[in-house]
């Protein structure tokens, strides 16, 4: 029966062909487009190669900053970072406690000077009293041991050196000084604190030491 096939036959390749037709749709739908590539010329220049690295800088010389004496700081003469030297100003110290005390030793001085005239001339006239027979020989004893009590208190007072007047004899006098040290601390006046002669680098800090209980610096 040729009629019956050929009209089975048109169903089945219609169906065939919508098959092909969605599949050839599905398969056009899930094709991504092609990547995008960016095109750069070729160009030859120098590299430097750095690299990146954790690390600490500390100083090459390190210094231990210490106050001999005690006080209030009143200027800082530096700032961070910046290059200082031996003899450099750091610090400045409030100078009203060591005037006070320059002060009170020239008024100490002043009065057993004062002191000492008037048992110098109390001496004197016991000495003539006593060649009359006016006053016993003790009362003149006394008055002698007062005079030389008197004269002591003078020394005492006076025993703090200025180091900004004294004399290179007077100078050489003190322990460890000598001749040579004595000419360095009259070239390096004026000081205006005596710890200046290890801040100078006039003495070393040993010398120092011996003689800090025995010198001043008097400011005028």
């Amino acid at each position: 029966m040729p009629g019956r096939d050929t009209c089975l036959g048109w169903p089945a390749a219609i169906g065939a062909l919508a098959l092909f037709v969605c599949c050839g749709a599905a398969m056009a739908q899930g094709t991504p487009p092609p990547p995008a590539v960016s095109v750069i010329p070729v160009a030859s220049r120098q590299v430097t190669e750095t690299g990146e690295f954790l690390g600490r800088v500390t100083a090459i010389n390190k210094v231990d900053i210490v106050a001999r004496v005690a006080g209030f700081i009143e200027e800082r003469n530096f700032t961070e970072g910046q290059k200082v030297k031996t003899g450099d100003l750091l610090f400045r110290l409030e100078q009203a406690t060591y005037k006070a005390a320059v002060e009170q030793q020239r008024a100490n001085l002043a009065k057993a000077k004062a002191t000492a005239v008037n048992t110098a001339l109390q001496l004197q006239r016991g000495q003539e009293l006593v060649r009359n027979q006016n006053i016993p020989q003790s009362t003149l004893d006394q008055r002698a041991a007062d005079d030389a009590a008197a004269q002591a208190e003078v020394m005492q007072a006076q025993a703090l050196l200025d180091i900004n007047s004294a004399s290179k004899a007077d100078l050489d006098k003190l322990p460890g000084i000598g001749s040579a040290y004595a000419d360095k601390i009259i070239k390096g006046r004026p000081y205006k604190g005596k710890d200046e002669l290890v801040q100078k680098d006039i003495i070393p800090q040993a010398t120092y030491d011996k003689i800090k209980d025995k010198v001043i610096a008097k400011q005028k």
